[in-house]
């Protein structure tokens, strides 16, 4: 049964030198004048990354957004780069993007997540929200588009606090991760549609299955192999380099296969007897579909994060085809669920997995920060999958 859902080091310094620098700040605090029937108005702008139409990465000045209700305006720390961030800048904007933007939906700008601190509190928050929501608290945010930038608005139900024993750094680690992790692997019901209605018992992972993680040391994968043993899963991890493989196994991987020197495919099936396992969890899209399928036990379930592997196939009928001998395919993208869904989401993450975090159960793992001007580096970077742990920028 096919499911489609959500329709998923050390700082590096800057070259540039002091006047450069101060130049760069006093921009910030920039403002442009425009006239209104009150007479002339100050429009406080930001630094952001912009995405030209030649596919380059610039840093201009922009308007500075400004909250609405039962939003906060959060000034941005770090940033991570994500997949869908990294696609858009190289590729374009989809029809369906350019429609989310026009319609404010989603920001103009890129990313995906960020930590910092509120500045601000939308005008008309409702009196809960200023209570929990105060200005100077440190949080973490799931945003759709403009975390490339130095202020972000966020809807409160968006936000996840964090205490003094996660740095504002690797806090910006978590969102996407948590998110993206929690809601399809491990949260007890289903969001669909904007509701969340109890699903079938089992179509979830439980302690004692077995689950395969593709791609054990990108974002995605560090957190899910961390999430799943904390959960009581047995976890099969892939990855392409032996540093690679050591730090799935350092994460808690039960059985790390190179997938440049080994079949996947065969080692798992030789490891659980030719059942095949309960769950697979794939970022890498069409190249493993097939032989997902090959070593996923029958009624087994298929998460699947983005969808752009059903373009592969003619029709949606002929996929449905494939999938007879399997319980579920979830085709997600937290990027693409509702306000609502998500919402819920991150209600259990701050509830369930933020603990886990605090209490080291789930390490946070970072790569390397760039800065704002070295965008284009951070997602060639990102591209290349030459990196274990997250990519951040920073403003």
């Amino acid at each position: 049964m096919l499911k489609k859902l959500g329709g998923g080091g050390k700082s590096q310094s800057s070259k540039r030198g002091k006047e450069s620098k101060s130049n760069e700040k006093d921009q910030s605090k920039s403002t442009s004048t425009e006239s209104t029937s009150s007479g002339p108005r100050k429009e406080l702008l930001m630094r952001a990354i912009v995405a030209t139409s030649e596919g380059q990465l610039k840093v201009q000045l922009v308007p500075r957004p400004v909250p609405k209700a039962n939003e906060v305006l959060v000034k941005v720390d770090y940033a991570g780069v994500n997949g869908p961030d990294v696609e858009e800048s190289k590729h374009g904007k989809s029809p369906q993007i350019k429609e989310l933007e026009e319609d404010g939906t989603k920001s103009k700008y890129l990313g995906l997540e960020c930590s910092g601190t509120i500045c601000a509190l939308g005008e008309g928050i409702s009196k809960k929200n200023n209570q929990i929501w105060k200005k100077d608290t440190r949080v973490c945010a799931i945003v759709f588009g403009g975390a490339y930038a130095e202020y972000v608005a966020v809807p409160v139900g968006h936000l996840l606090k964090f205490t003094t024993k996660i740095t504002v750094k690797q806090a910006a680690a978590i969102p996407q991760a948590a998110c993206t992790v929690w809601s399809e692997l491990f949260m007890k019901k289903r969001l669909d549609e904007g509701l969340a209605v109890q699903e079938e018992e089992g179509s979830r992972l439980a302690s004692g299955e077995t689950v395969l993680i593709h791609g054990g040391c990108s974002g995605i994968g560090i957190f899910a192999i961390q999430m799943a043993k904390h959960q009581g899963a047995i976890v099969f991890a892939t990855a392409g380099t032996d540093a690679k493989i050591a730090e799935c196994k350092r994460l808690g991987a039960d059985l790390c296969i190179n997938y440049n020197k080994n079949d996947f495919v065969e080692v798992i099936r030789d490891s659980t007897k030719g059942q095949g396992v309960d769950v697979i969890l794939d970022c890498v899209g069409f190249k493993y579909f097939q032989r997902n399928l090959e070593c996923l036990k029958e009624g087994g379930r298929l998460v699947q994060i983005g969808g752009c592997w059903m373009t592969q196939y003619d029709s949606y009928g002929k996929v449905q085809k494939l999938f007879s001998n399997f319980k579920c395919i979830d085709v997600a993208a937290l990027v693409y669920r509702t306000p609502e869904m998500k919402t819920s989401i991150v209600e259990e993450v701050q509830g369930k997995v933020m603990p886990a975090i605090e209490n080291g159960d789930v390490k946070l793992v970072i790569h390397k920060v760039f800065t704002f001007e070295e965008a284009a580096e951070a997602h060639k970077l990102k591209k290349s999958g030459n990196h274990i742990g997250k990519i951040l920028l920073h403003p």
